[in-house]
């Protein structure tokens, strides 16, 4: 196990700085204040908002209520001191984020956070992109601007169960100061950035090999727009939710970026190549 995770955290400390070099990390920011400034963008979770608190609220709580202290308790025993208080909060924390997701994703949200990406590409004038996915209406009268339609091409399965199960045996990894919390975050980034950009992966049509090399040439960015992410979905009560859609809207922006070649994530991809080349 020692030797497992010494080796993964030379591997993600090596990503890491192709991670923060591609600025990939930018886009779930960038997706806050431009999710709240658009209100065709906030329509999708207004109408979920106060069920989807409340579950995440409940969850929350009961998390904490019954499980924080054994939790606590235990690695403070494995651990030797009061370092296991700290880490079984933010270990909650990653328990209650799984449980909320899964819920929410399977009875509230299921196709609502296509449609929010779906949404910024179309804002962002990427309609042939969208097209491949539904149908594209014109603006009401009195309106400008398009509209989503009916969609023809439904988002991919809302769980795989090997990035299920890879992130509930990372979770005990956090009982390792420091390094571990570091792999846990590194190795549920590289799942979670390729995940939060799987319509965009869709509305392109790749084969699975193409997404597999797409995938592999933007690791740096992805991983980091999936840290990011993670983090921010891990804000009590509000995180699962209201930064549920902020982050489709924050990879909804790099996924325009990457059409266009252009943004601070082509900028970093440039400079990475770059160093590259000059190491070489």
């Amino acid at each position: 196990m020692t030797d497992y995770v010494k080796q993964t955290a030379k591997r993600s400390l090596a990503l890491s700085q192709d991670a923060v070099q591609s600025f990939g990390w930018l886009y779930p920011i960038y997706g806050i204040p431009y999710f709240l400034q658009h209100s065709e963008l906030r329509k999708p979770l207004e109408k979920l908002i106060l069920p989807s608190l409340a579950i995440s609220a409940v969850v929350f709580g009961l998390m904490f209520t019954f499980t924080y202290v054994p939790q606590a308790l235990a690695l403070s025993a494995l651990q030797l001191g009061p370092w296991g208080f700290i880490t079984a909060f933010g270990v909650v924390l990653e328990e209650s984020q799984f449980i909320i997701s899964i819920v929410l994703k399977a009875f509230l949200f299921n196709t609502t956070l296509a449609e929010t990406f779906d949404n910024v590409l179309l804002i962002k004038g990427q309609d042939e992109l969208v097209s491949k996915g539904r149908e594209i209406s014109q603006a009401k009268a009195g309106q400008s601007g398009k509209t989503l339609g009916k969609m023809v091409m439904k988002p991919l399965d809302k769980f795989k169960p090997a990035a299920i199960i890879k992130y509930l045996i990372s979770i005990p990894l956090n009982a390792i100061p420091v390094v571990g919390t570091f792999v846990f975050f590194a190795l549920n980034g590289v799942q979670q950035g390729p995940a939060q950009m799987s319509r965009y992966h869709q509305l392109k049509q790749f084969t699975p090999e193409q997404k597999k090399k797409f995938v592999h040439e933007h690791r740096g960015a992805y991983t980091a727009l999936g840290v990011t992410s993670l983090l921010l979905t891990l804000v009590p009560v509000i995180g699962p939710v209201v930064f549920a859609y902020s982050n489709q809207v924050g990879a909804a922006l790099l996924a325009v970026d990457l059409e266009t070649k252009k943004g601070k994530v082509a900028e970093g991809e440039r400079e990475i190549r770059g160093g590259r080349k000059k190491e070489l």
